[in-house]
């Protein structure tokens, strides 16, 4: 989820846990995620995500509390996302909505100066004929039955079997044909 805020906003981005909690055997957070446009025009959401706590085994001795909150954050962040699109192919399968009037393109990415150790994106890539890239930010092919990427290793395999570049899903329909 981070890869695809980074590509889709070159890092103009943040997350603000605004409130944590526990009940029972889970803990939970609410976060805002606030995005900008190069335009400084700002997307908020704010969303819930939880976590089950761990427990060291046959015991009731929390393992790590902090790993617990952190998986909770993360849970909230991939929830904000959502609302934005942004995952949608995993939460829903839906295409990318434009929303409130504001178009959402990928940014080329900010070179941050304070961490050389950040990934960056290749902005050189060359594609391969026929390749897109995903909402990961990674290059794809798009099925010819859907709108889902699919990776190298499913279009090879795809083109070889059925002669079409097919998302597994779409394999196995067409190998009940």
């Amino acid at each position: 989820m981070v890869k695809v805020l980074n590509y889709v906003f070159g890092w103009n981005w943040d997350l603000e846990v605004i409130d944590q909690g526990r009940e029972q055997d889970q803990v939970w957070v609410k976060a805002k995620l606030t995005v900008k446009s190069p335009k400084g025009e700002q997307i908020i959401k704010t969303q819930f995500g939880r976590a089950d706590i761990k427990y060291k085994r046959g015991t009731k001795e929390m393992l790590d509390y902090g790993n617990d909150l952190k998986s909770a954050t993360s849970d909230a962040l991939k929830k904000c996302a959502s609302l934005i699109g942004i995952g949608s192919d995993i939460y829903g399968k839906m295409e990318f909505k434009q929303e409130a009037g504001i178009e959402v393109q990928p940014q080329k990415p900010h070179k941050p100066t304070e961490d050389p150790k950040l990934p960056t994106i290749q902005e050189d890539r060359p594609l391969k004929p026929g390749q897109t890239i995903g909402p990961d930010g990674k290059p794809g092919y798009k099925c010819a039955d859907g709108d889902e990427i699919i990776s190298e290793a499913e279009y090879q395999y795809s083109m070889r079997i059925f002669k079409l570049p097919l998302c597994r899903e779409h394999q196995k329909d067409h190998g009940k044909k």
